[in-house]
C-alpha cells in the first residue's frame, strides 16, 4: 500500500463516525437530522423556483434547544452554512432558519436571499 492510499484510509476511518452518527432529512440532502430527532417526513416541502429553492421540513426533539442550537452550529459550517444568528445561517444565495417550539416540534426553512 503506498502512501496516499493509506492516507485515504485513515481519513475515511476517521470520517465514518461522524458520518454514521449523523443522518440527513428526507429530499433535503444537505441539512443534517440530530441524533435523537424524529423527522415529521409529511410536513416536507420542497420546491424550486427561479430564484433558488423553498424547503420547509420538520422535526420532533426531547433535546433542549441549547443542545440543538449547538448541534446545528458545529454541524452547518463544515456544509457550507455561515452562522447569521444563534437560529439562522446562510450559504450562497439561500438563508436557513430553525425555529425550536416548546412542545419539541423543530422547523426548518430554506429559502432564498433577498
Amino acid at each position: 500500500m503506498n502512501k496516499i492510499h493509506i492516507m485515504v484510509l485513515s481519513l475515511l476511518l476517521l470520517a465514518a463516525p461522524a458520518l454514521a452518527s449523523t443522518g440527513f432529512f428526507t429530499g433535503v440532502d444537505d441539512l443534517p437530522l440530530m441524533p435523537g430527532m424524529t423527522e415529521k417526513r409529511d410536513e416536507t416541502v420542497v420546491f424550486d423556483n427561479p430564484s433558488g429553492r423553498i424547503v420547509e421540513t420538520a422535526a420532533t426533539s426531547d433535546a433542549p434547544q441549547s443542545q440543538i442550537l449547538n448541534f446545528y452550529a458545529q454541524s452547518l459550517p463544515p456544509l457550507g452554512w455561515q452562522r447569521m444568528s444563534s437560529s439562522s445561517y446562510s450559504r450562497a444565495d439561500e438563508i436557513l432558519t430553525i425555529q425550536i417550539a416548546t412542545d419539541g416540534a423543530v422547523h426548518f426553512s430554506i429559502s432564498p436571499k433577498g
